[in-house]
């Protein structure tokens, strides 16, 4: 996939999620409420919130960026929106929302890691007549080509 094709799948992703996540814009409190005590939400709710910000850490992933950047990127953005839904009327802000969105938004972008043509953390890169760890593998010859050892 083209790399503005998939910036592009990202934002249009993002921008769904802010509509849905803000809607109703109107009315608005004349002071903030605070976030929802975590005994209500559901683990529906928890599940959902997971499930909007899978696709957004995959896109994000296959965008060019790091599983890590993808996370924090979520978790600013979904603080952000709870922060924002304090002020409308029908929305109830909550800080589990905003560790259901970072942990959906690192499940993507986890499962998007083999797609991303990067090398995975922890895998060596073998070049041609190296060893794993970088050294040159001995060939069993001496300086002159001969046997090196008994």
């Amino acid at each position: 996939m083209l790399p503005q094709l998939r910036r592009g799948l990202l934002a249009a992703w993002l921008a769904a999620v802010l509509f849905v996540t803000l809607a109703p814009f109107w009315p608005l409190r004349a002071e903030p409420q605070g976030f929802a005590p975590a005994s209500r939400l559901g683990a529906w709710d928890f599940a959902l919130n997971i499930a909007l910000f899978v696709p957004a850490g995959a896109l994000a992933r296959l965008a060019g960026l790091r599983a890590s950047a993808c996370t924090a990127a979520a978790a600013l953005l979904s603080l952000l929106i709870e922060s924002a839904q304090m002020w409308i009327l029908y929305r109830h802000p909550s800080q589990l929302d905003v560790l259901a969105n970072a942990l959906g938004a690192l499940a993507g972008a986890l499962a998007a890691g083999p797609w991303t043509g990067r090398e995975q953390p922890g895998a060596a890169a073998e070049a041609p007549g190296r060893g794993a760890r970088g050294r040159r593998e001995e060939s069993g010859r001496g300086i002159l080509g001969g046997s090196a050892g008994p």
